[in-house]
């Protein structure tokens, strides 16, 4: 049997990877409670309300669903046999997750459990990144450890920081600006101020009509550079989320013309991501103003300690940091609450 899975891990790996990526990440037949649809063998998965999938291998569905996973048994996680008597109790939201006929005739039930009994005969350690539950199916389905939702949360970070990269950069060069006008304008303001010698009161009414003026004009040059910095930099971030988007949603209909997937899990896919880019994009937007404030304030008081010049450094690191910071949490947030949103309307609407 040893020699059976080695053959089959190597028949797997000359499978195309995007194949299996396809089927597996998407192509999955609603269970439920109707476990006779099961057999020893398969890759099934409960959809949980928060967000994670929680993947496990079906050992037999005689009666009661036995199955092997990778879970929590007398406070510590590990590659064990559990019985589950009431599915309901479980989750509803059970899935089959389905293969390319490839990948199954070349890993037949018996191949797929005798992996599983490995597992649990070594003492698999569970790792969240490296060897989880999904880890655990897969490999034995395919011989070849990959969890979906791992790469599905490293993409949205390298979203995410991109957006925060965007925001900070443009607030950065915002705060330069705008403390470079301020420098010139005064700069010029004192420079109209009369140095010769002439009456003290003079030199004080020039003095303040010059600074009162230059004033003014820092107000408006700034307002100038704020308006057109933020709507640059808002319109490089939609543009952005627009091109993520559209590039999930390109791969979701060409899943759905190949047949890996159905019209309707098709349409929910894109209600989600619909519904994760704008709760998203205005988490990001309020979440990066709200930072943006704190960030600048704590700065400036910072570099107080070193001066005037301190102060002004200390405002724009802040400012920075705090946008980069602020936009990158909320962002990440509203991501998720806008995926579990899209997720409860894709079913009400196309289940």
């Amino acid at each position: 049997m040893q020699r059976q899975v080695e053959n089959n891990r190597s028949f797997c790996e000359e499978v195309d990877e995007e194949i299996i990526h396809d089927q597996t990440v998407l192509n999955a037949d609603h269970i439920g409670t109707n476990i006779e649809q099961l057999k020893p063998g398969d890759h099934i998965a409960w959809e949980r309300s928060y967000i994670i999938w929680h993947h496990a291998i079906v050992e037999s569905c005689y009666k009661d669903l036995k199955v092997i996973e990778f879970s929590e048994e007398d406070g510590v996680f590990k590659v064990h046999h559990k019985c589950i008597t009431n599915i309901a109790s479980e989750n509803d939201r059970l899935f089959r997750i389905n293969y390319p006929k490839p990948v199954i005739d070349g890993n037949p039930p018996d191949v797929v459990l005798d992996r599983a009994n490995q597992m649990i005969k070594q003492h698999e350690r569970y790792n969240l990144f490296s060897n989880n539950c999904e880890h655990l199916a897969t490999y034995c389905k395919t011989g070849k450890r990959t969890s979906y939702q791992v790469k599905w949360a490293k993409k949205k970070a390298v979203e995410v920081a991109c957006v925060s990269m965007i925001s900070a950069t443009c607030e950065g060069v915002k705060a330069v600006a705008e403390h470079g006008i301020r420098a010139r304008t005064v700069f010029a303001a004192s420079k109209s101020v009369p140095t010769k010698a002439a009456p003290q009161v003079g030199q004080t009414l020039a003095r303040n009509t010059s600074v009162s003026r230059g004033a003014g004009k820092i107000a408006s040059k700034s307002s100038r550079l704020s308006k057109i910095v933020d709507k640059f930099g808002t319109g490089l971030r939609i543009c952005y989320e627009v091109w993520c988007a559209g590039n999930d949603i390109y791969k979701y209909a060409q899943q759905r013309d190949k047949g890996f997937i159905s019209g309707s899990h098709a349409n929910q896919l894109l209600t989600e991501r619909v519904s994760e880019g704008i709760i998203g994009g205005i988490a990001s937007h309020y979440g990066g103003a709200l930072a943006l404030k704190h960030g600048a304030l704590l700065g400036a008081k910072i570099g107080s300690l070193a001066g005037p010049v301190g102060t002004a450094v200390g405002a724009v690191a802040g400012s920075v940091v705090g946008v980069f910071v602020g936009s990158f949490a909320s962002t990440s947030v509203g991501k998720c609450i806008g995926n579990v949103v899209g997720r409860l309307l894709g079913r009400w609407c196309w289940w």
